[in-house]
């Protein structure tokens, strides 16, 4: 149902979907600073810093996904085109800053998603082409920064390290395995690829039984347990 009343408000007035998404996404950055300043900051305790204080409910990807709507509102705000230049400049200072705390915290999946939606709007904005280029440039500077001091990223950004341990096999949350998995039980049979497995089929899949068990995937999620119907 909310998804239902928020999807009529996105499609009703999309300056007023927007300026919701800047206010959670705005309301969590300010929990966040507040969470790190009483636990007294350091640049180390970004390192999968969670909004909630309470251990128990210790979750860095809604960290990641608040900050993902800041990032999206910035984003449309430097596509629009009746933005001055400055708020526009401002507009991208504000991305790169909040894909760079999502780095720390380490967020993988958020930072591609926000890079990718970037990407998807900046291909199908209707823009001048000088701003366009001055986009691209700022980019490639930003791009050849991380080159040139690749070992300081390595050295402070988590993200980079989650990175690399999905190529050298190190990744303790076994992304890749549950990723491939997902897909092939989707694809094992003709009514699986259709219909899926079945509602929380996942984890007897993989043969384990344990709570948390899921692909981290809401996509491959659907397709495993619930066919391609479930996405349609």
């Amino acid at each position: 149902i909310l998804s239902s009343v928020c999807a009529y408000i996105a499609a009703k007035n999309s300056q007023i979907s927007l300026n919701i998404i800047a206010f959670l996404g705005g309301t969590a950055l300010i929990h966040f600073l507040y969470v790190l300043i009483s636990n007294g900051f350091t640049f180390g305790d970004l390192d999968f810093q969670s909004l909630s204080s309470d251990e128990e409910k210790h979750n860095y990807q809604s960290t990641a996904y608040y900050f993902g709507f800041v990032a999206v509102f910035f984003i449309s705000q430097l596509f629009s085109y009746k933005n001055s230049s400055i708020r526009r400049l401002v507009s991208f200072i504000f991305i790169i800053g909040v894909i760079l705390v999502m780095s720390l915290v380490g967020a993988r999946g958020s930072v591609l998603a926000i890079l990718f939606t970037f990407l998807v709007i900046f291909l199908i904005a209707k823009q001048m082409r000088l701003f366009k280029i001055t986009i691209m440039a700022l980019l490639v500077f930003a791009v050849s920064m991380v080159i040139i001091n690749i070992d300081f990223f390595f050295e402070n950004l988590t993200i980079f390290h989650r990175f690399q341990s999905l190529s050298d096999g190190s990744d303790s949350s076994k992304r890749i395995f549950l990723f491939t998995s997902a897909f092939d039980m989707w694809t094992s049979s003709p009514s699986n690829f259709i219909f899926g497995g079945g509602i929380s089929t996942f984890p007897s899949y993989i043969n384990k039984h344990s709570a948390g068990w899921y692909p981290h995937n809401f996509l491959l999620e659907c397709l495993a347990e619930g066919g391609i119907i479930s996405v349609i």
